[in-house]
């Protein structure tokens, strides 16, 4: 079953600066070894008769494991070929909602073999996170990742990954208008290097201006979303 994703998520991926739908920011990725690794971040993500959370709980039970961590902008950037990164010691708002998801998630709902790994082991979780962060769940090149917000939610929407239930939250049908990155490409260090790659955002752009989206109007506010109460616990 697809977890629960209303407008209010569009919050969780709200950054304190540009980094969100497209923006970039300045890296402050850590550097050296993480102090934490996958592995260790998934201690203690059960519930208290020893079994593990699941669904919208689990994301919520696993964001909150992760309040201590520092913000850190750019963390999906790097030199070289798009590759899948993920941090331990430090998220931005993408790389939150990511691990949050992906720790929720069954092995069984992503995985297209089966794997003698562990749930939550880094592998299985670079898989997770691989499937929701690029396009159709394959990564290709840069422009293959879902770099706004927009289309990441209609994508893990197709996939299954997800259930939008913002219409059920008083959602009103609304058209998006994102550019900032065919416009900007000086900005991308990986438009730079591969200039073919801003025609292909610039397509992926105006394929996101067509398509519609419901939206919460800000007569609502996330107040209002934030009291209505979870789906069970499984």
């Amino acid at each position: 079953m697809p977890s629960s994703l209303a407008a209010a998520s569009v919050v969780a991926f709200t950054c304190p600066s540009e980094a969100r739908d497209g923006k970039p920011d300045t890296s402050s990725v850590p550097q050296g070894k993480p102090r934490h690794t996958i592995e260790s971040l998934s201690r203690g993500h059960t519930r208290s008769d020893g079994t593990r959370w699941r669904s919208a709980s689990a994301s919520r039970a696993f964001g909150l494991a992760l309040e201590a961590h520092p913000y850190r902008d750019a963390t999906l950037e790097g030199p070289g070929p798009e590759v899948c990164r993920i941090t331990t010691d430090g998220f931005d708002c993408v790389t939150f909602m990511e691990m949050s998801l992906a720790r929720a998630r069954r092995r069984n709902e992503w995985r297209r073999a089966p794997s003698a790994s562990p749930i939550g082991s880094a592998p299985d979780v670079r898989d997770a996170v691989t499937f929701t962060r690029y396009r159709r769940g394959r990564l290709t090149d840069y422009t293959s990742r879902l770099h706004y917000t927009g289309e990441w939610i209609t994508d893990n929407v197709t996939k299954g990954v997800v259930e939008d239930v913002t219409s059920s939250l008083g959602g009103e049908t609304c058209l998006f208008r994102v550019g900032y990155m065919s416009a900007h490409p000086e900005r991308y260090p990986a438009l730079v290097a591969n200039p073919a790659f801003v025609d292909s955002m610039r397509r992926i752009e105006r394929a996101i201006n067509q398509t519609r989206h419901t939206c919460l109007p800000s007569r609502i506010g996330v107040a209002a979303i934030e009291s209505q109460p979870p789906e069970a616990a499984i």
